[in-house]
């Protein structure tokens, strides 16, 4: 991906003092096809707050990754005018911001596979991804696994970017009939929904509320009395049958992270915390 700074190759450090406000932001629609503008306008959104040439490369720096995070375009160019109308009306230092970018035309991602257990038992699994559909940088992933005794699980994900303070996303999920194996007897099918909202790149809240099933890993809840079972699905029926068989979780979940590392992918010195707190209601 390009991206272009016309201030890295003109300041030094006498002219990075020199003063400068941002008056207009002007985003270029030559080079955009889904994109609406505000989207490119939000992530350059600390431009307003400069008030000479240095504090502006660095805004225009941070509103290049910002814009490449997005992961939309295959270059972002920015350029500088003075804004005569501006200057006009009597501030001298007044700037014109013209972004320009060129969209990416892959938009839709498909992904076929299967995987296998220790025990043999296979599952296929099919993803979907679409970018970009409400034109605010949104993607939306879907995924489908099937595997034996005709379980199904259905993920599906929405997120919108850059949506809290201008940096921090916001994430809509749903799951159905999702299967996991809990222990040797009992298997759990659930079903339900999450909100996750990133306040910040160091803070984020979500909230999930799922219903959920216990069921045998052999087959479907039977009588614990059924003379057709061994001991130890009789064990497993009796466990079932002792607890209740729907329950509903609703769960809170706060996630503190710090990232001091000077590579994500490589990193060579430099540390990582994170920390969760999660407050749960279950009703049986």
């Amino acid at each position: 991906m390009r991206l272009y700074n016309p201030l890295n190759a003109y300041l030094n450090d006498e002219k990075k003092i020199i003063s400068a406000r941002v008056s207009q932001i002007d985003v270029s629609k030559d080079g955009l096809k889904h994109t609406r503008p505000f989207v490119i306008t939000r992530a350059f959104n600390q431009l307003e707050k400069v008030t000479n040439l240095g504090e502006l490369q660095a805004a225009i720096q941070e509103g290049l990754l910002r814009s490449e995070e997005l992961g939309l375009f295959t270059s972002v160019i920015v350029s500088l005018d003075k804004d005569e109308e501006a200057i006009a009306n009597g501030i001298s230092d007044a700037v014109r911001v013209v972004v320009r970018c060129d969209e990416s035309e892959h938009r839709k991602k498909y992904r076929i596979g299967t995987s296998f257990t220790t025990q043999g038992e296979g599952k296929a699994e099919i993803g979907f991804t679409h970018t970009n559909f409400f034109g605010l940088g949104d993607r939306e992933e879907v995924d489908l696994n099937i595997g034996r005794y005709k379980d199904l699980s259905f993920l599906g994900r929405l997120r919108f970017p850059q949506v809290f303070n201008g940096s921090g996303n916001l994430t809509l999920g749903a799951y159905l009939f999702g299967v996991k194996q809990i222990s040797d007897l009992l298997k759990e099918k659930a079903h339900g929904i999450s909100i996750t909202n990133e306040i910040t790149k160091r803070h984020s809240i979500a909230y999930e509320l799922e219903w959920r099933n216990l069921m045998n890993v052999n087959n479907g809840p039977k009588d614990a009395d059924d003379a057709s079972t061994d001991q130890a699905t009789r064990r497993s029926n009796l466990w079932t049958q002792s607890s209740s068989n729907a329950s509903i979780k609703s769960a809170i979940t706060h996630v503190y992270r710090h990232d001091g590392r000077d590579d994500v992918i490589d990193p060579s010195r430099g540390y990582f915390f994170r920390a969760a707190t999660v407050c749960e209601l279950l009703i049986v």
